[in-house]
């Protein structure tokens, strides 16, 4: 891939010149929030950017919908259908900047994220990858739930590839902020998985790189729909008790050379163990939102089995099977408005 990070002149400093930022948006039949999506970009407070669409063969209007936005800042490239990590690959060879921020097109930038990027980015170089909360809004783009993300859920600094492999502590792309010179030899965006992809992305970047959490509220509106990736994990038609639509993006966490080089081969056989039993975490809590209880209890029990280490929000839930039901202060933190 060729190297697309800008080099500021004199001292190589990046506050010599400030910072030039890529947003950049994959986009497969999304009509509804394209729109939403883009002026979600051009109005961030800092406007140093580039904003590239790639149209990853939509069959409905989103292409055209895309186009139709004038912003000088804004270009649109339409390629055939070839998943969300080529599409994302063909933003960011497109791109001269320092930095990306990868926006799923059903998500909205908050309009000061840049902005908080930057001041960051400036003051930590040693840093690859830079993030912040989200909160979750509904299919109308009502905001809901908190704003400090899931309950319990850790927002760890410096060295987190071990952290990152026990348990995935990002929820959506479009919270996280990615030096480019950290892309420019990824083998990650060119992996053809279809299931937390995302998930191999960060361990590659955390294998070299540290990652900072910014703070200060969130940066990105997730927005949660009903046919989305994510929530249609439980859907599958797979069985409870495996968990054969995650293994795929496990395997390829394991292949990396900065995972498995940084390890001794008891490690990585320990590891592996607490990354799978993330993998049955996750789906169990698809479960839950589905309010498959049987199923979900099923998936919790056997990440539980996985590790050695329980996990506190495994059992609280566990316990919510039990009860079947969503106490009062619950419902927010497990996606649910």
């Amino acid at each position: 891939m060729t190297a697309r990070r800008l080099e500021p002149e004199g001292s190589g400093q990046a506050h010599d010149i400030g910072m030039r930022f890529a947003i950049i948006i994959p986009a497969f039949n999304c009509e509804s929030y394209i729109a939403e999506a883009i002026e979600s970009a051009t109005s961030q407070s800092h406007d140093d950017l580039e904003i590239v669409v790639v149209d990853d063969g939509s069959t409905d209007t989103t292409l055209a919908r895309a186009q139709a936005i004038d912003d000088g800042r804004l270009r649109v490239i339409s390629q055939s259908n070839s998943g969300v990590m080529a599409a994302r690959k063909t933003g960011f060879e497109s791109c001269q900047t320092q930095a990306v921020v990868f926006l799923d097109a059903d998500d909205r930038l908050r309009p000061d994220a840049l902005e908080r990027y930057c001041r960051q980015i400036q003051k930590q170089p040693q840093v690859g990858l830079f993030y912040g909360d989200r909160i979750l809004i509904d299919q109308a783009g009502t905001a809901y739930g908190s704003g400090r993300g899931a309950l319990l859920n850790p927002r760890p600094n410096g060295q987190v590839l071990e952290r990152l492999l026990t348990r995935n502590f990002i929820s959506t792309p479009g919270q996280v902020c990615i030096r480019s010179e950290c892309l420019e030899h990824s083998a990650a965006l060119g992996m053809q998985v279809r299931r937390a992809i995302d998930w191999v992305l960060y361990c590659e970047i955390a294998a070299t790189h540290d990652f900072a959490y910014i703070g200060g509220g969130p940066v990105v509106e997730y927005r949660t729909l009903s046919d989305s990736m994510a929530r249609t994990l439980a859907n599958t038609g797979k069985s409870t008790t495996d968990i054969e639509e995650i293994m795929p993006a496990i395997r390829e966490i394991y292949a990396l050379p900065g995972v498995s080089g940084h390890f001794s081969p008891d490690e990585l056989a320990r590891l592996q163990r607490r990354t799978e039993s993330s993998g049955y975490a996750w789906k169990g809590q698809e479960f839950l939102r589905a309010r498959q209880w049987r199923q979900a209890r099923s998936c919790f029990l056997q990440a539980m089995r996985h590790s050695e280490r329980t996990d506190p929000r495994d059992l609280l839930c566990v316990a919510l099977t039990y009860m079947r039901v969503f106490p009062p202060g619950t419902r927010r933190y497990i996606g649910l408005p």
